[in-house]
């Protein structure tokens, strides 16, 4: 009952912001119209509120400041920060972006992530997605978003990219030490650094969730004291041409997994792949290898 009575609530507020889409302010702007008298929305609590711009994309939060004086600074302190390239490109199969659009896009995300860094209400989840099928973004400004996104100490942290942009590589252990509150890491169509898993070992003590879908990584052991949920899906090794130099083919057609607290694995690996170890998972409850090739061989021990 109450979740259909947040749902209606945030149907009307998207309705609202569709029907008087935010303009920029100065000399010469749009006024934005001012909304009904009757306004249901401004008089519930601020926890609700915050539930209910949760459920927004970043563009569309920040466009609630326009409501009321009530509403101009409650975006800041929303506890889910969704920044997606898709509200600035045009809804077509592939997602085109044009120059001023992209620049529009990136001053949002500077300036949304530079406000919300500066307040004091802690960010629960953060998730940042680019739908550029070309990667126009510069990989600087991709890392900072994710560094100053971060640096608010999220417990759950989602990077979506459309398309694989082999010229981005995701380095964590570049980007500071903030990402050690991790519980949750979704990442999707990521290239990762050869160091990923020793940094997320490491670093990322409390991680219990772990996404990887279509990452680029040459992974040979997936290795964490705490993790319960790992999903991997798509390629983990790749063709023999395609490794390291100097690298043992044979050694990266099998792959352990050391998680003593696992409880739910869901894999869809290459056709390639040999041999799956999965060590010390006692608890496990749940595994779901569907989708791979018979080839494939699962060893508990």
């Amino acid at each position: 009952m109450w979740g259909f009575f947040c749902s209606c609530l945030i149907d009307d507020l998207q309705g609202w912001l569709i029907l008087h889409p935010w303009r920029p302010r100065g000399r010469g702007a749009v006024q934005t119209p001012s909304p009904p008298a009757t306004d249901r929305l401004s008089a519930l609590p601020d926890a609700l509120l915050h539930t209910i711009l949760s459920s927004l994309k970043g563009r569309q939060m920040v466009q609630t400041s326009v409501l009321s004086k009530r509403w101009r600074h409650l975006w800041r302190s929303v506890p889910c920060l969704d920044i997606d390239q898709r509200e600035f490109a045009a809804a077509s199969e592939n997602w085109a972006i044009s120059r001023s659009d992209l620049e529009k896009f990136e001053d949002f995300a500077d300036n949304v992530l530079a406000y919300r860094c500066g307040s004091p209400a802690k960010l629960d989840t953060f998730r940042l997605r680019i739908c550029d099928r070309y990667h126009s973004l510069r990989s600087s400004d991709t890392d900072r978003w994710i560094r100053r996104g971060l640096k608010c100490s999220p417990r759950e942290f989602h990077l979506h990219f459309d398309y694989r942009y082999d010229s981005y590589l995701l380095e964590m252990h570049k980007l500071g030490s903030n990402y050690g509150c991790l519980t949750k890491l979704h990442l999707t169509n990521v290239s990762l650094h050869e160091c990923f898993m020793e940094h997320i070992t490491t670093v990322c003590t409390l991680l219990e969730v772990l996404e990887l879908n279509r990452c680029s990584l040459y992974l040979q052991e997936i290795t964490h004291p705490k993790l319960k949920n790992l999903v991997l899906h798509g390629p983990a090794v790749y063709d023999e041409d395609e490794l390291p130099v100097g690298a043992n083919a044979k050694c990266y057609k099998e792959l352990i997994i050391r998680a003593p607290c696992l409880t739910y694995l869901n894999l869809v690996l290459p056709v390639d792949m040999r041999q799956i170890s999965l060590k010390d998972a006692v608890s496990c409850q749940s595994i779901n290898p569907f989708q791979c090739c018979l080839s494939v061989q699962m060893q508990l021990s």
